[in-house]
């Protein structure tokens, strides 16, 4: 009996002795948690574009006067930012030029270029005076692509990981027109012992055909006199080889003038007023 519990306490001796000796004891094997790999991000429209101006904006109505011989310069302007900062595209924009459902030239933008000067030549047949607009506005290019941590991707080869874009957007301008300038001038003569005056008008357009000032006879072109501090139209003239005569009565000198109205491809305005 005293043999058994003497080999008993030993045992006890024993582990008490490994634990105090300071041996370490093999702790369970864990499962080591991988960090989330970054995933590439890829935008499908890195550049947004908001607005498509022309010289057109800062005229009075969007006409773009035209008289002097050869091509009209208008400077197209698109108004194009990153859709997320950080990214630094490399860009190209195209538009097109419209007289009305008919393209009549298409605008290529310098690389990274938002504005460009356009030699527009209304002398050509699908040019010619009238009503334009700037539509149809594309996007294309290339930007490094970058992962959900800021960073840039890598192929196997080291190579900086690019992705190119191409897409249309719907800004597009309003509607600007050119129109040729109107030259005119009026006389006046009083018949000498009568109240008889005759008046003379010539007028003259900058053509778009012919890119130089021809005869102009346009409807609704009228002889005014100023009534009570306002012109109010005496008669309607009618132009024939860009000249008018018209004669009427008048008791007393009143002021005359020529008013011409603005046409879809002319310049409208009126002379200055003169007695007689």
């Amino acid at each position: 009996m005293l043999k058994k519990i003497l080999r008993g306490a030993g045992a006890l001796a024993l582990s008490g002795g490994l634990i105090a000796s300071g041996a370490a004891l093999a702790a369970p094997a864990q499962a080591v948690v991988a960090a989330p790999a970054a995933t590439p991000v890829y935008i499908a429209k890195p550049i947004t574009v908001t607005a498509v101006k022309t010289d057109g904006d800062y005229y009075k109505g969007g006409v773009i006067r035209v008289s002097s011989k050869g091509c009209k310069s208008n400077y197209i302007s698109i108004k194009a930012t990153n859709t997320v900062a950080g990214t630094y595209p490399s860009f190209k924009l195209t538009a097109d030029i419209y007289r009305g459902k008919k393209k009549i030239k298409t605008i290529n933008f310098r690389e990274n270029s938002t504005g460009s000067l356009v030699n527009f030549c209304p002398k050509s047949k699908s040019a010619r005076y009238g009503a334009f607009q700037i539509k149809n506005v594309r996007v294309s290019g290339w930007y490094y692509v970058k992962d959900t941590n800021g960073n840039y991707v890598f192929d196997a080869n080291d190579n900086a990981v690019k992705k190119s874009f191409s897409y249309g957007v719907s800004a597009k301008s309003k509607t600007f027109h050119y129109k040729g300038a109107v030259d005119g001038s009026l006389y006046g003569k009083k018949q000498a012992g009568s109240s008889k005056r005759t008046f003379t008008a010539k007028l003259s357009i900058f053509s778009d055909k012919y890119q130089k000032w021809v005869k102009y006879n346009p409807s609704g072109a009228k002889l005014q006199v100023k009534s009570g501090g306002k012109w109010k139209s005496i008669k309607s003239l009618k132009f024939k080889k860009g000249k008018a005569v018209y004669s009427l009565r008048a008791s007393s000198k009143k002021t005359y003038r020529l008013y011409v109205p603005a046409k879809s491809y002319a310049l409208g305005g009126a002379t200055s007023g003169f007695k007689l």
